[in-house]
This record gives C-alpha cells, sequence and structure tokens, in this order.
C-alpha cells in the first residue's frame, strides 16, 4: 500500500512546489520595482552635525515615481551606544504619485548611523536607506548661517574657548519648524536674503530659540538685504529697519574689532551702504558712524539679537582682512548662559527624581497591624475555643482554609479598593523666566504611576516635545522602544505600565511667562565689597514659593516661603557677602559633557567664600554650588531609598538640581546675573497645564516645580568714595588661543613650558561694559621672578601686542582705552621668556577701576 500511495503524495508536492516558485517570481519583481519607484533623500541634523540627546532636525524627502499614491509613515530608528535598544520616531507621511514631499521628522540621537524607513499602512517596509552623521561635542560652537548668496562666508576662523568651531549651511526652507530642534544650535547668522519666504511657523520657532538663550545675527546693508529682515524678523530684532543710506567711512569699526585697515577709511568715490535704523527701546548700540548705528544688540529671555548694518559680501567687509572678528566680538560678548538653560545633563539624576513618588495614601501601618492580628487571632484562638465548645475540632480541617480565602479575598479587594483605576501622573518641571518676557522656558520630567497594569494612550499639549529618557536602563526594557508619534501633538499610543511602575518621560517647550516684578542693584565701593540689594513680588496669578533662595555670583541669600503678591527684599550684607575675587568662566557652545564636569575644575582664588555651612560637593557627581545653595538647610541623601514624605520630597528636589545644573567656575558661573529660585506644589485633579494627558483614562495630575527666575540688574556708584572698583569676580574670561597645549587652562596654577603660549579674554559682565575705565589694574603672581613670563597686551587701536613689565606682582596703566576693547574686553598674551624651560603661574586677576 505504501508504495502505491508515495507516487501520489510525491507528485502532489512537487505540484505545490512549483505553484509557490510562480507565485515567488511572480511576486518578487513587483516588490523590487516599488522598491526602484520610491527614492528617498536625508540631510541629517546641521549639514550632518549632531549634539548627543538633543532634539535633532531630521529632512527626508520622498520621490514616489511610482504609478500609485503611497499614505504610511516616515521612520526614523537610532540604536542607544552600547545597547540593543532603539529609539523610534515616527511621523504620519502621504505623497501622490509622480511627485516629491520634504518633511521633518525631530529624534533625539546617539548613535552616528541611524535608519530612515517609509511604512505603508501595515507596517511593511517600502523603502530605507542608512544616514550617518557626525556628533559634535557640548563644548564645540555650532554655527548656522542662512543666505541665499552663491558666496559663502566662514564664521569659523577664529577659536574661542576650548571647543572646536562648526558651521552648518543652510537655506530658509531647512529652518525647521520646531524650536526645540534648533537648542543643539549657539549661533545663527542671516545674510543676503532678498526673494526668499519665513513661514509664521518658522518665524515662530526662531523667537523661541532666541528667548531659550540662542544667539540671533542678522546682517544688512547693500540692496534689499533689509527688507526681508523688517518683514520676517522685526518682532526680534533690537531696531527698526528704515531704508539703505552711504557713509564715507568705517574706522570705527577698526576700532571695535582691533584690526585697523585702509580698506575703511575713507571712500570718496561711492561710500559705503549701511542701513538706516532706529533702535528699540531697551536696545543697546554697540557701534555706529556718522550717528548711523552700525551694531545694535538686545537681549531677549535668555537669548540675544544682534543686527549688523553691514553686507558682508559688499564693500568695505568683503575685502576686509578681518571681517570675522566682528563675529568674534558678538559672539564672544554675548550674556552668560547657566547650565540649567540647556537642558537636563544628568539623566540618571533625573530618572531617580521622577520616581520617587509623593502624596500617595497607603494604608497606615497600624491598619496593616491589627489587620495582621485579626487575622491571627480568628484563625488560631478563636477558631479553636469555638470549635472546642461545640465538641468539633475536627473541623478546623475546613474553618481554617475558609478563613484563609475570606482574609485572602478581603485584602485583595481591600487593595483594589485603595489603588483603584486612576493613574496619577507626576510633573516635575523647571520653569526659566526672564524680566518682560511673554515666554518661559520649560523643560520637564514626567512620570505615570499606574494601579495596576493596563496600556495607555498619551498625548502632551501644544508646543511641548517629548520622549524617553535617555542613557537610563529602565525598569521596563522596552519602554525606550516605544515610537513616539509626531502629529499636530507629540503622542505614544499603547504604552504597557505594570502595576507599581513608573514610566518615566521627558517633556520640553515653551510655556506661559509668569509674572513677577523686582529689582537688583551693584553698588560699586573703592574695594571689592560690593553690596548688592534688591526686592521681588510675586504677582496674584503666581503660586506660592517654597525655600526660595536668591542667587548672585557665587552666594545665596534665603528668602523662605514667598507669597504671591508679597514683596520681599534681600541684602547681602554680613554672613550674606558676595565674595568677588575670581573671574567668572566665560563657557561657549552647549557647555561641557557631564562625565568632564565631575572632574574638570578651575583652582579659584583660594578666598572664595560661598556662604555659611555650604559644602558644594553633595549628591555625587563632582561640584554643584547652586544645589548646595538652594538646598540649604534641607537634609536630604541622594543615595536613600524610602524615608518619609519629606525626606522623599527633599531628595527628589536635590536630584532634579543635580540633574540640571552642572558648573566648572567655583564662582557659581551667574556674572551680573541674580536670580529667585523656590519650589512650588500643584495638586489639582483636572487642570493639565504643560504635560501629559491620557486619552480615555482617568488620571490625578501633580505639579511640582521648580521656578528660576531672573531679575532685572542695574549699578550705582557709592557717594562715599571718589573711585569705583569693578573686582576680578564681575569679569569673565575666556581662553582665546593656545599653542602647545591639550588639556584645559584657566587663570589660576597655570604652567607654561618653553614652547607653549596662551591668550585669555577678559571683560566686565553685561551692565559693566559700556562704563568709562580709568584704570586698569593686572595681578599677576609668578612663583619664580616675574622676568621669566613676558606680558603682552593686544592694543586695539593699532592692532598689535605691546609688550609689558610685571612690577610688585602689577602691571597698572593709568591710560588703559588703547587695550580696551568695545566691551572693555582685555587680551592677555602669555608666553615664557626666552631661554626659559617652563614657568608656573599663580594667578590672573584683572581689576578695572571707574570714575
Amino acid at each position: 500500500m505504501r508504495i502505491k500511495i508515495f507516487p501520489k503524495i510525491k507528485r502532489r508536492l512537487w505540484w505545490v512546489f512549483i505553484l509557490l516558485l510562480v507565485f515567488i517570481s511572480s511576486a518578487t519583481p513587483t516588490f523590487a520595482r516599488q522598491q526602484d519607484d520610491i527614492e528617498i533623500e536625508v540631510q541629517a541634523g546641521y549639514s550632518g552635525y549632531f549634539r548627543s540627546n538633543k532634539w535633532t532636525p531630521i529632512q527626508i524627502t520622498v520621490r514616489n515615481n511610482s504609478n500609485r499614491d503611497i499614505q504610511g509613515t516616515l521612520q526614523v530608528r537610532s540604536q542607544n551606544e552600547g545597547s540593543t535598544q532603539e529609539r523610534i520616531f515616527q511621523s504620519p507621511f502621504f505623497v501622490r504619485f509622480g511627485n516629491a514631499r520634504t518633511e521633518f521628522i525631530y529624534a533625539t540621537l546617539e548613535d552616528e548611523n541611524f535608519l530612515v524607513e517609509l511604512l505603508d499602512n501595515t507596517g511593511r517596509v517600502l523603502e530605507s536607506t542608512s544616514v550617518q552623521a557626525t556628533k559634535i561635542r557640548n563644548r564645540d560652537i555650532l554655527y548656522v548661517v542662512i543666505t541665499e548668496a552663491p558666496e559663502l562666508v566662514l564664521m569659523t576662523e577664529r577659536r574661542i574657548g576650548s571647543g572646536t568651531p562648526y558651521q552648518a549651511n543652510w537655506s530658509l526652507e531647512d529652518i525647521p519648524t520646531e524650536a526645540e530642534s534648533l537648542r543643539s544650535i549657539d549661533v545663527i547668522m542671516l545674510y543676503d536674503i532678498r526673494t526668499g519666504r519665513l513661514s509664521v511657523e518658522q518665524q515662530e520657532a526662531l523667537r523661541k530659540w532666541v528667548y531659550g538663550g540662542g544667539h540671533l545675527i542678522v546682517h544688512g546693508g547693500a540692496g534689499t538685504n533689509w527688507q526681508f529682515a523688517q518683514q520676517y524678523l522685526s518682532n526680534l530684532l533690537p531696531t527698526e529697519l528704515v531704508g539703505s543710506t552711504t557713509i564715507n567711512t568705517l574706522e570705527q569699526l577698526g576700532r571695535f574689532t582691533g584690526f585697523p585697515s585702509e580698506t575703511l577709511m575713507t571712500n570718496n568715490q561711492q561710500g559705503f551702504i549701511v542701513t538706516r535704523n532706529m533702535p528699540k527701546p531697551n536696545a543697546v548700540v554697540l557701534l555706529e558712524a556718522e550717528n548711523i548705528p552700525l551694531i545694535v544688540r538686545q537681549e531677549q529671555g535668555s537669548g540675544v539679537v544682534d543686527f549688523v548694518a553691514l553686507d558682508p559680501l559688499s564693500a568695505p567687509l568683503n575685502d576686509y582682512e578681518a571681517t570675522n572678528a566682528i563675529w568674534f566680538e558678538l559672539v564672544s560678548s554675548r550674556p552668560i548662559r547657566q547650565g540649567w538653560s540647556y537642558d537636563f545633563i544628568d539623566w540618571r539624576a533625573a530618572d531617580n527624581a521622577i520616581r520617587i513618588v509623593t502624596n500617595l495614601d497607603f494604608p497606615s501601618s497600624l491598619t496593616l497591624i491589627l489587620f495582621l492580628l485579626a487575622y491571627i487571632t480568628l484563625i488560631g484562638p478563636i477558631n479553636y475555643i469555638v470549635l472546642n465548645l461545640i465538641g468539633r475540632r475536627e473541623l478546623a480541617w475546613f474553618t481554617i482554609p475558609i478563613f484563609i480565602v475570606a482574609f485572602t479575598a478581603i485584602a485583595y479587594f481591600s487593595g483594589l479598593s485603595l489603588r483603584g483605576d486612576t493613574a496619577t501622573v507626576n510633573h516635575l518641571s523647571v520653569i526659566q523666566a526672564y524680566p518682560d518676557s511673554e515666554l518661559a522656558r520649560m523643560d520637564g520630567l514626567v512620570g505615570i504611576f499606574s494601579p495596576r497594569r493596563t496600556t495607555y494612550n498619551i498625548e502632551v499639549t501644544e508646543d511641548i516635545a517629548l520622549r524617553t529618557l535617555p542613557n537610563v536602563d529602565s525598569v521596563d526594557s522596552k519602554l525606550g522602544e516605544i515610537p513616539i508619534q509626531e502629529e499636530a501633538n507629540y503622542q505614544v499610543n499603547n504604552l504597557p505600565v505594570d502595576a507599581g511602575i513608573v514610566a518615566t518621560f521627558a517633556t520640553s517647550g515653551y510655556t506661559q511667562a509668569p509674572e513677577y516684578t523686582g529689582r537688583a542693584i551693584w553698588t560699586l565701593t573703592d574695594s571689592r565689597d560690593v553690596s548688592l540689594k534688591g526686592e521681588i513680588r510675586l504677582a496674584s496669578t503666581m503660586p506660592d514659593l517654597d525655600d526660595a533662595v536668591v542667587l548672585a555670583q557665587n552666594g545665596f541669600y534665603p528668602l523662605g516661603d514667598l507669597k504671591a503678591g508679597e514683596v520681599r527684599t534681600f541684602d547681602f550684607s554680613g554672613q550674606w557677602t558676595l565674595s568677588l575675587n575670581s573671574p567668572t568662566h566665560y563657557p561657549l557652545g552647549n557647555r561641557y559633557e557631564f562625565f568632564e564636569t565631575t572632574y574638570i575644575s578651575y583652582n579659584y582664588n583660594y578666598t572664595t567664600w560661598y556662604g555659611p555651612t555650604i559644602n558644594p560637593y553633595v549628591c555625587g557627581g563632582g561640584f554643584n554650588l547652586t544645589l548646595a545653595q538652594v538646598m540649604y538647610q534641607q537634609e536630604f541623601n541622594c543615595e536613600q531609598r524610602g524615608g518619609s514624605e519629606e525626606e522623599r520630597i527633599a531628595r527628589r528636589r536635590a536630584l532634579l538640581l543635580k540633574a540640571i545644573n552642572y558648573e566648572l567656575g567655583q564662582n557659581g558661573g551667574r556674572g551680573d546675573a541674580v536670580y529667585v529660585i523656590g519650589w512650588a506644589n500643584i495638586d489639582d485633579a483636572e487642570q493639565n497645564l504643560y504635560g501629559i494627558q491620557l486619552k480615555d483614562k482617568d488620571q490625578i495630575n501633580t505639579y511640582n516645580n521648580l521656578y528660576i527666575l531672573k531679575l532685572p540688574v542695574e549699578y550705582q556708584t557709592s557717594a562715599l568714595t571718589t573711585i569705583h572698583i569693578i573686582p576680578p569676580g564681575l569679569l569673565t574670561w575666556t581662553v582665546i588661543d593656545t599653542q602647545g597645549f591639550s588639556a584645559e587652562l584657566s587663570p589660576y596654577n597655570m604652567r607654561l613650558g618653553s614652547q607653549d603660549e596662551v591668550t585669555f579674554r577678559f571683560a566686565p559682565v553685561g551692565i559693566f561694559q559700556n562704563v568709562e575705565v580709568r584704570t586698569l589694574d593686572l595681578q599677576i603672581i609668578v612663583n619664580a621672578s616675574a622676568r621669566q613670563l613676558e606680558v603682552h597686551l593686544w592694543n586695539w587701536e593699532n592692532g598689535e601686542w605691546d609688550s609689558h613689565n610685571i612690577v610688585n606682582d602689577r602691571i597698572t596703566l593709568t591710560q588703559p582705552a588703547a587695550y580696551l576693547g568695545p566691551t572693555n574686553a582685555i587680551h592677555i598674551n602669555l608666553r615664557p621668556a626666552p631661554n626659559v624651560t617652563e614657568v608656573f603661574i599663580q594667578m590672573i586677576e584683572p581689576t578695572l577701576i571707574i570714575s
């Protein structure tokens, strides 16, 4: 029988095999044609550059050469370094046959290689392409130049600080509409745009980027260049543009840059074309010629906008050998940005902070003890006594299991009743507000605490970006691979959360600025003892602030609980006196990588004073003065688990401060800025201010906000003295040129070899940049003989280095005008004297004396 049946089965199998071959051969060419008919072109980041874990714009162009419309999803998949986990970002996509369409997807990248895919509605991959980008460090400076001109200017020729400068070149179409994706950029420059347009969304993205700390430089000049800026950027510009005119000389520009040139002298033939403009209130004119403002600056939020009334491609700048010095001066004189304005840096601390859940009503210890006592008493003595009285002790075989089941059911259903079905959504946010600003910067953490195992569909409010936390080993290892949907609002669908687990996300964006008023006044005296006084008042619309402090320079002043509508004054005197011995480090780029901040430090003047009972080395991770000062007299342990409600709240606050702030300078890095910082808790089951909304699920929102309010500052001189000193603490420093060095340098404890050379830039902080300086005093202490060190000061009038001798550890100039730049900046070049193999410099501290 087997011999007779086997041929039939064999023939049937051959027919099945032939049919499969026919199906595969017919299907394969069709799939190949579909792939050949779709082309994907990707422009990643900023001309191929990106910063790790920062929102990055990815511009994707899809050409549909097929004979059918394509509707599906664009997807970016990026793998975390050293991990198999992926980050997935998706956006719905549609393109008609025979057409091409360009869309932005915003993603946070870590690895330099990522994948872009086009999916159909079933999730099948229609086309994909692998993309490689170049990661740059946080300390590097990223310039973006936007122009229609065929000739590009180069902003990277002069190096500032310890980072490497990079430049991306964009057209107007490359500007994304999502402000968060611009946050990696340090400087944007626009010039020579005559026919292009900016959408309303692009204008809003640029405005938010500036408010969040960006530096925008806009050039005017010849032709109709200024008309584009006036039409599309009028709300951002520090001045109102009214037309073009000519001037005879730009000699003042040579003094501004420190590089005088015959190119800038009188042009008798046709003059130099500049843009006529009228500066707005609160704008500062940095340079003018023939009563025409040439460079105008205005601070907006945490950022700054500069207008330059000259075209870099027209006379005389097209022939001027030091045009890049204009941008160098503008970039190196902008206001200092605090570390907290750049986004979270310690993501592990951020994750630990948002996982600390408070305000949960767990059963008390007494309730649990009474429940256990009732169970033990009933199942033991009472059960025995009752059964013994009725003479049926053998029934214990039935009563004990009944009691066990009954108490188990009671415990289970009581637990369900106590937990309920409502998820708790905790928002931990940092709100940064600035004087006279409509917008406030918001960086937040969100934790979804689920009472039971379920799935959630979530979305965030408008203008807020959403992502999972990077570089964190989540309790749920697959949370990082949940796709982030980018539609009108950011969304996450089908998010699985186990009972008692906190699903964590990061949010960022802009919200309406809180209303407050106040001011801070610096008073200069004839010594380094500068006084600081001021006041703060919260509007009635603001929440009360708990444990508020004032931060200025390296000091702090505790305000305690600050009520809305209450006026509170502060006076940095007595035990709160500021120590202004050390200049402030002026970092450029996006600060430093977190791992570097744990071992890089600058050895400042040993007399630096942080305030009473302050230990800036708390909570791990190195020096963190802000954390120690804001948490003054609050007990916390960042490594602890559990604890009372008060202990958990304090630990969460400390971890949040650790997550957002890091400092290299041991004087706080605050310059002349004065901040009021306090905590506000909002418990509201209905209101959703700027966080996550669970679709079709009940939720309770709790908001724990850290408010950072910057006060407007001004200065005055003491009437009790005839001379007034700007001490080193009210100056900044940065390295602008080095030779022979690979390590970090500071004006303290520096060793120079025979072939080494370094140039420092010192400049007063914002409000002192335009004062008239009468005397420049440089204190330079060399461990051996001062003759072992050559000191040169840059002469801004003739564009040369002038040599000066150290006498009694000092160089004092009573007529310093030639050595002061446009913002009273001083450039100091140091090198060992000939035949000196090594020189050790203990400190360099400049002091300015004004009338």
